[in-house]
C-alpha cells in the first residue's frame, strides 16, 4: 500500500560544538497542508540567519495553475526556537504558476538558485516560471535589508 503524501516544511537544525545537532524544528510558515520547498541559507556580517524557499501558500485548487511564491524567513536571536523565526519577507512580486515551469521528472525551477550577502543585506538568486515556450523560466535577483 502507498504511504500518505506528506506536506513539504522546511527545517532547521544547528550545531554549537561541530559534533552534536540540536532537534530539528520548522521554519516555513505555512498553512496545515501546503508545501514548502527548495530552501536556501546564508548568514550576513552580523551574524543573523536568512532562509529563503518557495511555497504554494497562495494557490487555491480551482483556478488551474500552481501559484508559487518565493520567501525569506529570517531567525531574530537564538535559532533554537521556531518562535525566533517570525520575521518573515516575501521575495516575488507576484504569484508564478509552477505548472509553466520545464518538466524534468517533475517540474523543475533549476540548480541554480542561491543567496548571498552584502553586509547585513541578504541577496537571494532565485527562479521563476514565466511562460511554457521555449524559454519558460528566467532568473531573480532580490535584496532584501
Amino acid at each position: 500500500m502507498p504511504s500518505a503524501p506528506r506536506t513539504g516544511r522546511i527545517l532547521f537544525t544547528q550545531s554549537t560544538d561541530g559534533a552534536t545537532w540540536s532537534t530539528p524544528i520548522v521554519i516555513s510558515h505555512t498553512p496545515a497542508g501546503v508545501d514548502a520547498f527548495v530552501p536556501t541559507i546564508a548568514v550576513n556580517s552580523s551574524g543573523i540567519v536568512d532562509v529563503t524557499y518557495y511555497v504554494f501558500r497562495n494557490n487555491t485548487s480551482t483556478d488551474g495553475i500552481a501559484a508559487t511564491d518565493y520567501w525569506l524567513v529570517r531567525c531574530s536571536g537564538s535559532c533554537d526556537s521556531a518562535s525566533h523565526w517570525a520575521n518573515e519577507t516575501l521575495v516575488t512580486a507576484t504569484s508564478f504558476d509552477l505548472h509553466q515551469a520545464p518538466v524534468a521528472r517533475g517540474e523543475f525551477l533549476g540548480d541554480y538558485e542561491g543567496m548571498t550577502t552584502d553586509g547585513t543585506t541578504f541577496q537571494p538568486f532565485f527562479i521563476q516560471a514565466v511562460s511554457a515556450g521555449s524559454n519558460p523560466t528566467d532568473a531573480y535577483f532580490a535584496s532584501v535589508p
